[in-house]
């Protein structure tokens, strides 16, 4: 295993393309007498952490756990998702094949429940979770080498949890529409975060929002509340 920054999430390694016949599970205790670290050091540091092959994407602790198979395949092989029994999360999402693992949301398409989503293991930030039509998650535009790194989520019961995400509103510019689009979102009962309007030069205007929802549900109906208010033309969700 390279000794690669304790900072990065995967690290790649190109010495596994052998008969793994021989790999035998290591233990936490034997590598922390080794190192003279105490055991909950090392545990510590192999968290959220993982291992990029020829043969797949592999977490830290697979070699804490278990002898690598006899048939030569990957707990994540390459260009697959991971197989074993998913997991929830503290967040809201269910990681396949990953426990307690951090997740975040991308701001570039801010997912809520009902969104069809997938998930990208980053270098230092957990699993960053996308919308399906996220132009940054398009199968067409991932890197051969990658996809290893791609897994799929799905998501959990989050209760009464919210979802912070953006809508764009494009309208006719005129004076009060601000304050009728938040008296919209107020008869609602949305969650506004932040609000910003600019008019452009050809006497439109564009309305920037922030809001947290349960669901996607729930932002269906504000859209739908929001394109009655008078001059809006557009009311579309930021990215994607």
């Amino acid at each position: 295993m390279p000794a690669e920054s304790q900072q990065k999430t995967t690290v790649s390694y190109s010495d596994l393309d052998g008969s793994p016949a021989h790999y035998a599970a290591l233990r936490l205790a034997d590598i922390a007498q080794q190192l003279e670290l105490h055991e909950s050091t090392v545990s510590r540091a192999v968290r959220e952490k993982y291992l990029q092959c020829s043969r797949g994407v592999y977490p830290f602790s697979y070699f804490f756990s278990r002898t690598a198979s006899a048939s030569g395949e990957a707990i994540y092989p390459a260009g697959k998702g991971p197989q074993a029994k998913p997991r929830h999360s503290e967040n809201g999402i269910i990681v396949e094949d990953l426990d307690n693992c951090m997740v975040k949301f991308s701001k570039c398409c801010t997912p809520v429940p009902g969104d069809p989503v997938v998930g990208f293991i980053t270098k230092g930030y957990g699993v960053s979770i996308h919308r399906q039509d996220c132009p940054n998650a398009d199968p067409a535009r991932r890197k051969p080498e990658e996809a290893g790194r791609w897994v799929k989520v799905a998501w959990a019961d989050a209760g009464d949890a919210t979802f912070r995400t953006s809508l764009e509103i494009s309208a006719k510019d005129r004076d009060g529409l601000t304050l009728d689009v938040a008296m919209a979102l107020s008869a609602q009962k949305a969650k506004l975060s932040n609000i910003s309007a600019r008019s452009q030069p050809d006497g439109y205007a564009m309305i920037n929002l922030e809001l947290s929802v349960k669901d996607k549900g729930e932002l269906t109906s504000l859209v739908n509340k929001l394109s009655t208010v008078p001059g809006v033309f557009l009311v579309r969700r930021a990215g994607g």
